[in-house]
C-alpha cells in the first residue's frame, strides 16, 4: 500500500486523455468505466451529485442544440448534408465529452470525498486559490438550488406555476430562472463585500498551509490501476 496521495489528484486528468483525438469506442469506455468506479467505491457521496449533473445536462441539451442550429445555418461553418444530421453530429461530439468530463468528476468526487466541501478540497494537493475557487463554487451552486425552491414556491403560492409536474411550467421556466439568477447574484454581491473579502475568515476555512499527505487507501490503488490500465490502451491504440 503507498504511504503518500502524492498522485491525487493529479490522476484524474489522465482520463480525460481519449478527448483529445481518441475513438468513440475508447471514449465511451471511459465514460462507463469511471461511473462504475465511484458507484463501487463511494455510492452515498455521489448520489447528490448525479442528481445535479443530470439537472446540468437537461440544460445543456436545448441550449447546445439551438447553438449548433445557428452554426449549421451559417455559410462559413455549414458542413454538407441536411442540417439536421449537422446539427446531430457536431452536437453529439459535444455531448459525448461533456459526460466524459462528468464521469470522471464523479470518481473524482466518489474516492476524494470526505463528508464536506471544505474538509474534501482542503485534503488535496492544491494550491490555496483553486481551493478558494472551488469553496466558492459549491457556496454558489447551493445558493442557487436553495433560490429556485424559494422562487418555485412563490410563483406556485401567486398563481404562476402549478405545484406538481404540469406543461405550464415550461412557460414561466424563463422568468423563474431569471429570478432564481438576480436573487443568487445579488446574494454574491453581499459576500463578497462581507465574509468572502474578510482574509480572517479564509484563515480559518482554508488555511494556507499545504495539508499532509496521508495513506493511499483500496479506492486509491483501483483508480491508480484504472488510469494506468488507460494509458497503456491508449499507447496501444496510437501504436497501431
Amino acid at each position: 500500500m503507498l504511504r503518500h496521495r502524492i498522485l491525487f489528484p493529479v490522476v484524474y486528468p489522465f482520463f480525460l486523455l481519449p478527448t483529445f483525438g481518441s475513438s468513440v469506442g475508447t471514449k465511451l469506455a471511459v465514460l462507463v468505466a469511471c461511473p462504475c468506479l465511484a458507484l463501487a467505491i463511494n455510492f452515498r457521496a455521489i448520489g447528490r451529485i448525479v442528481v445535479l449533473l443530470l439537472m446540468a445536462l437537461s440544460t445543456l441539451v436545448p441550449l447546445l442544440l439551438l447553438v449548433q442550429t445557428a452554426v449549421c445555418s451559417s455559410p462559413v461553418y455549414a458542413m454538407p448534408g441536411s442540417l439536421a444530421h449537422c446539427v446531430a453530429q457536431r452536437s453529439l461530439t459535444v455531448l459525448l465529452n461533456v459526460c466524459l468530463l462528468s464521469s470522471v468528476f464523479l470518481l473524482a468526487t466518489a474516492n476524494e470525498w470526505r463528508g464536506s466541501l471544505v474538509t474534501t478540497i482542503n485534503g488535496m494537493c492544491l494550491p490555496r486559490n483553486i481551493r478558494v475557487m472551488a469553496i466558492v463554487s459549491g457556496a454558489m451552486i447551493g445558493g442557487f438550488r436553495r433560490s429556485m425552491f424559494r422562487v418555485y414556491h412563490a410563483f406556485t403560492a401567486r398563481g404562476e406555476a402549478m405545484p406538481s409536474v404540469h406543461w405550464r411550467n415550461l412557460i414561466v421556466l424563463p422568468t423563474m430562472l431569471g429570478a432564481v439568477w438576480a436573487a443568487e447574484l445579488n446574494g454574491v454581491v453581499k459576500r463578497v463585500k462581507g465574509q468572502w473579502s474578510s482574509d480572517t475568515f479564509w484563515a480559518r476555512y482554508v488555511p494556507a498551509d499545504r495539508p499532509i499527505d496521508s495513506a493511499c487507501t483500496k479506492s486509491d490503488v483501483l483508480v491508480l490501476s484504472a488510469g494506468g490500465l488507460l494509458i497503456g490502451v491508449l499507447l496501444v491504440s496510437f501504436r497501431f
